[in-house]
């Protein structure tokens, strides 16, 4: 059982109101998360001072959350808990102005608009090798470390960003 807490922002007749919503997902109740990726040309620019183009530190998040998904929901039997669903569309508009929303997963996913866990573990687009720095609590120092990164979305910057249609489709 996964319990997953979200804050939810309401209208309510004295202002925003804050609320909570709790739900469990189970094998026999699986949620359903959904990313809305902006794939627009506005995602070249730098995320922070990293130097990283936003589309690129967006696909490594979504990457990430994805990797370490995945490793949480994997018994020691190696069977994937299926919890929940993952949903990822992209959008921007093409050099006519018009929209492109849809499916973000590449590779056997593509086009697929819903995906399992046990499916986004069986499918992965490639793995990628980099250098990550990590903060070692023995030396309090952070060491850089290679890394193997698995890939299921690369990131894409073009268009523009049509977020009413991504909403709307």
């Amino acid at each position: 059982v996964l319990e997953f807490q979200i804050a939810v922002f309401a209208n309510g007749a004295a202002g925003m109101v804050f609320r909570r919503y709790s739900v469990q997902m189970t094998r026999g109740t699986p949620g359903l998360f959904v990313f809305l990726l902006d794939q627009s040309y506005s995602m070249t620019d730098l995320f922070d001072r990293s130097g990283q183009p936003l589309s690129h530190a967006l696909a490594d998040m979504i990457n990430n959350w994805l990797d370490e998904t995945i490793t949480q929901a994997t018994e020691d039997s190696g069977e994937i808990k299926n919890w929940f669903d993952v949903s990822i569309i992209g959008y921007r508009t093409d050099q006519n102005g018009d929209a492109l929303v849809g499916p973000a997963f590449q590779g056997a996913l593509a086009g697929r608009k819903r995906v399992s866990l046990p499916e986004l573990a069986e499918n992965i687009v490639r793995t990628d090798s980099r250098t990550e720095k990590f903060f070692d609590p023995t030396t309090g120092n952070f060491e850089e470390m290679d890394v193997e990164r698995p890939v299921w979305i690369d990131p894409v910057a073009e268009g523009g960003s049509p977020l009413c249609h991504a909403l709307h489709d």
